[in-house]
């Protein structure tokens, strides 16, 4: 268990802007910095960083909190996990307690398939470094392929020995689950004994972003082997196929540097391209590129070069991907090899300089790459012409980005020799089918929750200001409530008195309308009458009740910028700066009771729509009279005219 001082110092070191500044390219704005959300498909930024606070908060999905949080969310990793994460990643050395054999066994099977990877990582490299058939099979294969050791070690390949189970037999005598070491596809059953899967392979480690081993891939190099020339561990909770990237930990950096991903087929063509020095290269492990692999590279750049085989098979890949990555509003170029070549080869014949230009210099837009490669096709078939149009008009369908698909019209025409009109008719019907299809998919959605808000959130309607409630309002107050207390409330407003104790001791007999703020409150308030103080963030960042966390950090970093005058209307209810935080209290205080004043006035004047005696009705208006002067006075302090 990581002791406490260990705990407080990660969080102290961890720098919001660094950490997500990792996977996601930060723009400054003012204060503050915005970037593509990681957590939801958006093609204008709604995902803000503020080093001031050291929080996030995207305005798109909703997501929010700290460093410790953004690495548990975006990772998927535990609390432990997350802060053994960020320690190695600020050279924080961990110091842990011992633990309990209970305690031990409450770790979670998460961290238990982490450790069992790693201890086979060391033991293929240690097969191909240090053993007998590693040096004399599997380490010339790769030399033969120009790879030097330092490239090894860097993608930390390794050999699997031919023996039937040497891996299962040193995992047992080291105290490994077998249970565990089947459970991530490392050894087999077969009758009564145990079978190495990998058994004379390569192996090429399979990491996740944040260069954690979460599988393998075992290629044969006989070449009269008739079994799979590769073959993969199975999905595991730690490893999903479509929703993993190869070389990804190692190229996220020089992708957001080059403000382009090249995209490649196989593990090899990673490795060669990285070897030559062209690190901004990923590949999709020989499966179809996947929508979950397409926003993985979505948050480091908008820019997709497609490097694939020059064969029947890599082109036809590469015209799956393309639709799927001009969906997310992404811009793709394909780079065909010479007959024969991929990426691989080319590299090692070329070198880096001469495949980098290759690269750059044709890297086509996929009309052109389309076009291209059926010229010859089509020719004097107008049957062929017109099956390329219409699949090419598919293609420009799916851009979301109007003035894009009309460039790409406009030159589709040119090439093809036809009229343009003919293409932006049928673009606008498949358009239209598109829309039509998408919109029935959230209609169905509403109507399978039974909620038509739904709807409203995922167009993102915006409502006007004059749409907003009194009830509303009253709730939008009593969020500012505990945006103070969070932000100002351990500052004293006078000698005696802090910020706290004043908001506490008026507003702690007042039933709040919005729930989720009455819970926040409370939890605050508790805190307050144990320690005296409001903890930060960081200190509050294991809050049992995850929506008091979100709440909080959602409020410290609202969206708008508080002027420093009250609407005179109160459809948007703004606040002064933070610095005029006594100033805030007092309208607040005031403006809390004037909505009260309003709603108990609302509510009084519906009674007298009952039947009433002549003395009810007299004194029900003798009442709102009273609540009427209250409201006036505070009129007068707020300057509202009533």
């Amino acid at each position: 268990m990581i002791t406490r001082d260990t705990i407080a110092r990660i969080i102290d070191i961890a720098r919001i802007e660094e950490v997500v500044g990792d996977v996601v390219r930060l723009k400054r704005k003012s204060a503050n910095f915005e970037g593509l959300c990681p957590f939801h498909n958006e093609k204008t930024p709604s995902f803000v960083v503020s080093p001031a606070k050291n929080i996030f908060k995207c305005f798109g999905c909703g997501k929010a909190g700290g460093p410790l949080t953004f690495v548990m969310e975006h990772d998927k990793l535990t609390y432990p996990e997350a802060l053994k994460a960020l320690a190695l990643k600020y050279n924080i050395t961990i110091e842990e307690k011992e633990i309990s054999l209970e305690e031990q066994k409450q770790l979670q099977e998460k961290d238990s398939l982490y450790i069992i990877n790693e201890f086979a990582l060391k033991y293929f490299k240690e097969n191909l470094h240090n053993t007998e058939e590693g040096i004399t099979i599997a380490l010339p294969y790769f030399s033969d392929r120009g790879l030097t050791i330092e490239t090894m070690h860097k993608f930390q390949l390794g050999w699997s020995s031919n023996a039937s189970s040497n891996l299962a037999e040193r995992a047992k005598a080291n105290g490994y689950n077998i249970d565990l070491l089947r459970k991530v596809g490392l050894i087999t059953l077969n009758t009564q004994h145990t079978i190495d899967f990998f058994r004379e392979r390569l192996i090429f480690p399979i990491h996740n972003v944040q260069g954690k081993v979460v599988a393998f891939a075992g290629r044969v190099i006989k070449k009269n082997d008739k079994s799979p020339k590769y073959i993969n561990s199975p999905e595991t909770e730690i490893y999903n196929k479509s929703q993993t990237l190869y070389g990804l930990h190692l190229a996220k950096n020089a992708i957001i540097k080059a403000d382009v991903c090249l995209l490649v087929e196989g593990y090899m063509d990673v490795i060669s391209l990285v070897h030559h020095g062209i690190e901004n290269v990923v590949a999709s492990s020989g499966t179809s590129l996947t929508t979950e692999q397409i926003k993985l590279i979505k948050r480091y750049t908008q820019n997709i070069y497609i490097l694939y085989d020059s064969d029947h098979a890599g082109i036809k890949a590469a015209d799956r991907g393309i639709d799927l990555i001009l969906e997310h509003d992404m811009n793709v170029r394909i780079v065909q090899f010479p007959e024969g070549e991929d990426p691989d080869s080319y590299a090692q014949k070329n070198g880096s300089l001469l495949t980098t230009t290759y690269i750059n210099q044709n890297a086509n837009d996929f009309i052109l790459f389309r076009s291209k490669r059926s010229a010859q096709e089509i020719k004097n078939n107008p049957i062929k012409k017109a099956e390329l149009l219409g699949t090419i008009c598919n293609t420009i369908a799916k851009i979301p980005d109007s003035i894009k698909r009309s460039v790409y019209i406009k030159e589709c025409a040119f090439i093809l020799e036809i009229d343009e009109k003919i293409l932006i008719n049928e673009t606008n019907k498949l358009r239209k089918n598109i829309l039509h299809d998408r919109q029935k998919n959230i209609e169905e959605i509403a109507e399978t929750y039974n909620d038509l808000d739904v709807l409203h959130q995922i167009n993102k309607l915006e409502i006007d200001a004059t749409q907003i409630t009194k009830t509303s309002s009253l709730s939008y107050i009593e969020r500012q409530i505990i945006r103070l207390l969070a932000e100002s409330g351990n500052k004293m407003y006078d000698e005696s008195e802090s910020v706290s104790s004043i908001i506490f001791s008026y507003f702690q007999d007042n039933n709040f309308i919005d729930k989720e703020i009455q819970k926040t409150f409370n939890y605050l308030l508790t805190l307050y009458q144990q320690h005296h103080l409001i903890p930060t963030l960081s200190e509050m960042i294991r809050v049992e009740d995850e929506s008091v966390y979100t709440m909080l950090v959602n409020l410290l970093l609202e969206k708008y910028t508080y002027s420093e005058n009250w609407d005179k209307k109160f459809h948007i209810i703004t606040l002064s700066p933070q610095e005029n935080f006594k100033l805030d209290i007092l309208e607040l205080i005031n403006m809390f009771q004037y909505r009260k004043l309003e709603q108990m006035i609302s509510e009084t004047q519906s009674k007298l729509k009952d039947e009433l005696s002549i003395k009810e009705q007299h004194d029900t208006l003798a009442y709102i009279q009273e609540l009427l002067n209250q409201k006036k006075e505070i009129a007068k302090f707020l300057s509202i005219n009533i």
